[in-house]
């Protein structure tokens, strides 16, 4: 019926099959080589886009772990390495700040504690030496110093504690109402010596509450109502008015003349700022009062801000979360 057998491939020594075969590998191979150069140009761009954002980020931390906080990449670009070096930007400049806010603030109590300490010193060696006389008024001078001098090293302590969150609360649903009028009642007596006005008003129809320290929100009043009294001109007017809205209430703590500048009103809750440069620390403060109150009030979970008051002098603003508020 039929056979099966093997047939021999023909060789294509020579001829038109043999001519096309070999173009057809020449052409192969000469494709494949342009193919590779490509794929390694193109590899090669790839690894310097990528590698060089790293390079720097690399040679950035360590610039940074030695304490250069100058240090600045240069950003270009629109993927995630770039928002990457970005970030680092802002770190640095933020490590910036903040070492030089360390290095102001460690300069800033130096000079707070050494003046108190200086006037002691002299006074105490005067009358060691025989020039002044302990005499009561000499005495009383002393002792006004050291409890300055320990005023000043208490509202450190408490500004440190509150700023690291290790300040002690005993947190309780209160109303603040009644807080806000003993504060005011405790600093009428100064205000009637300088002849202004304290008036007190409330928009609240219900009494409200919030989740505070009762002791803390006095010491906010106090430091607030303290400003107040001390900066505003005699005659005066201080406005004190409380409100609420669904999530939170609302203290507003303004005052007549004289004003402060756009500048020296964004600087208000810095440590140790004074809105006069050349003002007395005897009746100007050490300028924490309002910096601890920012950090007692953060530490509620509320806000509080300053701006230019209706009255031409200086608004304080304190916002608590109503108790059960999310």
């Amino acid at each position: 019926m039929g056979y099966v057998g093997l047939v021999p491939i023909r060789s294509l020594e020579d001829g038109p099959d043999a001519a096309f075969l070999s173009r057809q590998l020449l052409t192969g191979v000469g494709a494949g080589a342009a193919v590779l150069l490509c794929a390694l140009t193109v590899a090669h761009l790839l690894s310097r886009r990528i590698l060089s954002p790293i390079r720097q980020l690399t040679e950035g931390t360590a610039r940074l772990r030695a304490g250069h906080f100058d240090s600045e990449l240069d950003v270009s670009g629109n993927d995630e390495l770039t928002k990457l070096c970005e970030d680092f930007n802002e770190l640095a400049k933020t490590l910036k700040k903040n070492e030089r806010d360390r290095s102001q603030w460690a300069t800033d109590i130096a000079h707070e504690l050494r003046t108190p300490v200086t006037a002691l010193q002299s006074q105490l060696e005067a009358m060691r030496d025989g020039v002044f006389e302990a005499e009561p008024n000499r005495l009383a001078f002393l002792s006004r110093e050291t409890d300055r001098l320990s005023r000043l090293i208490d509202d450190l302590y408490l500004l440190s504690l509150a700023e690291s969150g290790q300040l002690g609360y005993r947190k309780s649903n209160l109303d603040p109402m009644p807080l806000l009028k003993q504060s005011i009642e405790r600093f009428q007596p100064t205000c009637v010596k300088k002849s202004i006005e304290v008036r007190l008003t409330s928009s609240l129809q219900d009494p409200v509450r919030i989740f505070a320290d009762s002791d803390r929100l006095l010491q906010v009043y106090a430091n607030i109502l303290q400003n107040s009294c001390r900066y505003t001109d005699a005659g005066g007017r201080i406005e004190v008015r409380i409100s609420a809205t669904a999530e939170e209430v609302i203290t507003s703590f303004e005052d007549s003349e004289p004003g402060v500048t756009d500048e020296d009103l964004t600087l208000l809750f810095d440590r140790l700022y004074r809105v006069e440069k050349s003002r007395s620390r005897r009746s100007g403060g050490a300028g924490l009062g309002l910096a601890l109150c920012e950090a007692i009030v953060a530490s509620h979970g509320g806000r509080m801000r300053a701006y230019h008051s209706q009255l031409g002098g200086v608004g304080i603003e304190c916002a608590f979360p109503r108790a059960g508020a999310v």
